[in-house]
């Protein structure tokens, strides 16, 4: 991880650490942004179901649904430079996401695509 690493603290009081992605999205890294949205694609061909979770975000009466996609999580485990979290069952960092809570999946998923957006933007 470098100093100029893209960080985020969690907000999940269960698990308290940081995801790191890179400052930045390289050819390399889009190359394994592609390959990850091909196999996502290969895999929904027989017309399974979209892997797919929700969570709810927020506190009181302003809880608002945050979703996820196992897609995602897949993707930002590979682009992720480091992923540091309290309290995760073993083997709770795969890519299926089986022994995953679901809202470390939903919070990492998030980060990736906040860590993402700007990066496949132009900017003047």
């Amino acid at each position: 991880m470098s100093e100029k690493s893209v960080r985020f603290e969690s907000p999940l009081e269960a698990f308290p650490g940081f995801v790191a992605f890179p400052e930045h999205l390289t050819g390399r890294l889009y190359r394994i942004y592609h390959k990850v949205l091909a196999e996502a694609g290969k895999e929904q061909e027989g017309e399974a179901p979209i892997p797919m979770g929700v969570v709810l975000e927020g506190e009181g009466e302003e809880k608002a649904p945050l979703f996820f996609t196992v897609t995602k999580w897949k993707l930002a485990l590979r682009l992720a430079e480091k992923i540091e979290l309290e309290n995760l069952p073993a083997g709770a960092l795969d890519e299926d996401g089986e022994e995953t809570p679901v809202q470390v999946m939903a919070w990492v998923s998030s980060c990736l695509d906040e860590w993402m957006s700007p990066r496949l933007t132009l900017k003047k």
